[in-house]
């Protein structure tokens, strides 16, 4: 099934998930396809590389009114992002960091403009988004946990792995009832059962970006939600939370490049896959109903997702102006249809705490 598409424009397109997101335009859209990058590239038919440096402070590249550009790289200044929203394309943001979400928000809330943004479009945050919602809407909902599983089952690339390590070094804010706090990654943890009667395993606390998250609970009875993640091996996570607790996550985070790295040339371990489960617990802490995915390439996962979005805002008859989040453009049922369909041969099981027994995408 072919869409019919805008221009669209990929910041930092020739990367593991940009190259990922323009075979499916190719195959499943008539876009006219950007790709922005420090290097460039060939070109082709249907796509056109631009050799552009969005970290100069006065870099600008023309992008006409009414363009989808996806934002790939935390890299992209603020000020960039909002202006392309100001003059009236809309912009798809795949970024996970708290504090740069919450810069590129300030910049478009006070820029303005005729365009829009969309906001968590990707795997975490963005799929687990879309999970958080879903279990959001049961009425016993009090706070909400999201669990990942990463496999160390190839390399996700230089500026991916960079983040990893960024991320397990610096501090977030934590949302609960009362008030929103800070904390750093390892000092909560818990066992997250990451597959339909498995055994439960230890999942440490990190931050993701909470735009979205936020958003849902001031839409539903939810107060609060907390973000995991785990390692496939297992042994991997248990390694990590012991560097934590010994207080190394400052040097991770100061050394993110150089430890990216070294991280690229180890070997590969594990499967590759990507399991994503959402719980939700009533206000004395009791699970009341949880959702799981497991999927194959947490890359390929992403670049779906993508363009669901792109398809979703494409298909759409309502005006989009100003700023949102994925989950009110997609659900989780239409996102796991759409991963189905963009990627048929990949391996997908859903599960949900309302029947246990489900197993694949069709329950």
């Amino acid at each position: 099934m072919s869409s019919p598409g805008r221009t669209v424009f990929l910041i930092g397109g020739t990367g593991d998930v940009g190259r990922r997101v323009v075979r499916l335009l190719l195959e499943n859209s008539d876009s006219q396809i950007f790709l922005i990058s420090r290097r460039g590239g060939n070109d082709s038919a249907r796509t056109k590389h631009l050799a552009f440096d969005v970290q100069r402070d006065h870099a600008i590249f023309p992008v006409p009114r009414n363009s989808i550009v996806v934002n790939l790289t935390e890299a992209t200044p603020p000020h960039l992002a909002a202006r392309i929203v100001r003059e009236g394309s809309t912009l798809l943001d795949t970024s996970a960091t708290p504090a740069y979400v919450s810069k590129l928000c300030r910049a478009i809330r006070q820029t303005g403009g005729l365009g829009a943004a969309i906001l968590s479009v990707g795997t975490a945050p963005g799929l687990t988004t879309l999970m958080a919602s879903d279990i959001a809407q049961t009425k016993r909902v009090s706070s909400i946990d999201i669990g990942m599983e990463l496999s160390l089952g190839r390399h996700y690339g230089l500026s991916a792995t960079e983040w990893f390590f960024r991320t397990i070094g610096t501090g977030y804010p934590i949302s609960s009832k009362d008030k929103t706090r800070f904390t750093y990654p390892g000092v909560l943890r818990r066992k997250i059962s990451f597959g339909n009667s498995e055994q439960a395993r230890l999942a440490i606390g990190v931050g993701f970006s909470e735009l979205g998250m936020n958003k849902i609970c001031k839409e539903t009875r939810a107060v609060g939600f907390r973000t995991f993640c785990a390692l496939e091996p297992q042994v991997a996570t248990h390694v990590l939370w012991s560097l934590l607790k010994l207080g190394l996550g400052p040097f991770f985070a100061r050394n993110s490049i150089a430890l990216a790295k070294l991280a690229m040339r180890l070997p590969a371990i594990g499967d590759i896959r990507v399991r994503i489960v959402a719980e939700g617990t009533d206000i004395n802490e009791i699970p009341v109903t949880s959702r799981g995915l497991e999927a194959g390439d947490q890359a390929e996962v992403t670049a779906a997702i993508i363009f669901a979005t792109i398809n979703a805002i494409e298909t759409s008859r309502r005006p989009l102006v100003g700023l949102t989040t994925i989950s009110q453009h997609l659900d989780f049922s239409t996102a796991v249809s759409e991963i189905s369909r963009l990627l048929p041969s990949m391996p997908l099981k859903v599960w949900n705490s309302d029947n246990p027994h489900c197993q694949s995408v069709s329950c």
